[in-house]
């Protein structure tokens, strides 16, 4: 019998590995008390993250098992940056408590495990069995030379393991089911009231122009459009229109949006990430069976792409899982990895460096919000699990310029006892300005790229 990663994935349950917490040595503060949820989550209201994570895990040795309890021990390992671990504790709440409020936002928080369930569902409530790198079956070694074995010990045997289990299960994912994936939306998505029908502000160029290998749009036609070219549709891709907008508005952006797109001949248009040999060919039938909609045609492809490159959005977490959608797509249209800092728990001197650098030095930065639960005590000033552009910052008030890549779709917010607008101010086209303060509140994470 085989034990190659491609064969009997029956024999894999990875439910098994959900059910069994990490072992945690004891929190800080915490040896004379004995841990409860209520103080675990106190720690993160306090935005102590890794201590009420710490203190979470603690809990759920003792706890019996319920949606709130182990939902709220994943936001809090998310918000520590633990996102392995944060995914693990979201598939068992989708799995085990998939009608409840909490497996909606476990979904929201890991858009993939609302597609493994919805296979599990189609095959009668039996999911492909996945693997990672703890429960691989007991005898898998065992076919292995034993050079084979040392090398995938060390630190690029480890990368090219992951690999191989990543690839692997987005195959078992594939093959058990018939019919392509769910296109739910992962995300909050406010669809502007337009027409169904893409929108032909801005045309594409005249073919009769173009030879093949030609640049149809230039950065200055990019740089006339601006974050205004780019309105996010149905799709749920709100992590990479919010990339696009940024580099939309920066002059070696404008250069480089225009330098991905080429004409191919016979209406195909040709995008390029950079960094990515793919070549995604797009025509206007395409773009009509995607539902892409932007303004301006070259966001129209470019968003294509994107969507051709993340199916349903597969592979928007990185090849291991647990990077951030925010970082994954800022890193894909810039070519560069992105840096990511996380509000709540950074120093506010530390925090305002961080957007004031990119803003001054005219470099790609983006943020995204928290879900419901975390902003339920707030007044509604922004649309939850979303991403959003920063356009600007003044250091002197401390007021950060975003935008929503809803563009005029956007929802608007109020801030009632806030009328001079010192801490919110709703502008148009999906643009706000929100205090520095508030945005340690609301948005979970910031990241920025170089150009």
């Amino acid at each position: 019998m085989k034990n190659s990663l491609g064969h009997h994935h029956n024999r894999f349950i990875l439910a098994a590995l959900f059910i069994m917490p990490f072992c945690v040595g004891s929190v800080n503060g915490q040896a004379d008390t004995a841990p409860n949820s209520s103080s675990a989550w106190a720690l993160y209201t306090a935005n102590k993250f890794a201590d009420s994570a710490d203190m979470f895990e603690a809990v759920l040795k003792k706890s019996s098992p319920t949606a709130r309890l182990y939902y709220q021990a994943a936001i809090a390992n998310y918000a520590a940056n633990r996102r392995a671990r944060a995914r693990q504790l979201c598939a068992y709440v989708v799995k085990n408590f998939k009608s409840t409020q909490e497996a909606a936002h476990s979904t929201r928080l890991f858009p993939e495990l609302a597609a493994a369930a919805s296979t599990a569902d189609a095959a009668g409530g039996q999911a492909p069995k996945l693997l990672d790198e703890n429960n691989l079956p007991p005898n898998f070694f065992d076919g292995m030379a034993p050079d084979v074995r040392q090398r995938l010990k060390t630190p690029q045997g480890k990368i090219a393991l992951r690999a191989a289990i990543a690839d692997y299960n987005k195959r078992m994912m594939a093959a058990a089911s018939k019919a392509p994936p769910s296109d739910g939306p992962s995300e909050k998505v406010i669809v502007s009231k337009k027409s169904h029908l893409r929108t032909k502000t801005s045309p594409f160029p005249p073919e009769a122009t173009l030879k093949r290998g030609d640049h149809p749009f230039s950065a200055t036609q990019v740089a006339s459009d601006g974050a205004k070219g780019i309105d996010q549709g149905a799709n749920p891709n709100c992590w990479f229109e919010a990339s696009m907008a940024a580099l939309a508005e920066l002059p070696r952006g404008q250069r480089l949006l225009a330098s991905m797109i080429t004409y191919g001949g016979n209406g195909i248009y040709i995008v390029r990430f950079p960094g990515d040999g793919e070549e995604y060919k797009i025509d206007e039938e395409t773009l009509d069976r995607h539902g892409i909609r932007d303004t301006a045609q070259w966001a129209s492809l470019i968003s294509c792409a994107q969507v051709m490159k993340f199916p349903n959005n597969r592979g928007a977490e990185g090849a291991t899982g647990d990077q951030s959608r925010l970082a994954v797509g800022l890193g894909c249209i810039t070519g560069c990895k992105a840096q990511t800092m996380s509000p709540g728990s950074a120093d506010p001197q530390e925090l305002s460096s961080f957007i004031g650098g990119a803003i001054s030095s005219k470099n790609p930065i983006v943020c995204g919000t928290w879900d419901d639960m975390h902003l339920g005590h707030l007044p509604p000033l922004v649309v939850s699990t979303h991403a959003y552009t920063i356009i600007g910052f003044d250091p002197a008030s401390n007021m950060i310029t975003i935008r929503n890549p809803h563009g005029r779709g956007s929802q608007e917010f109020d801030l009632a006892d806030d009328p001079s607008h010192r801490q919110f101010e709703m502008k148009e086209d999906g643009v706000f300005k929100m205090h520095l303060s508030l945005f340690q509140k609301y948005f979970y994470q910031v990241c920025r790229s170089f150009i």
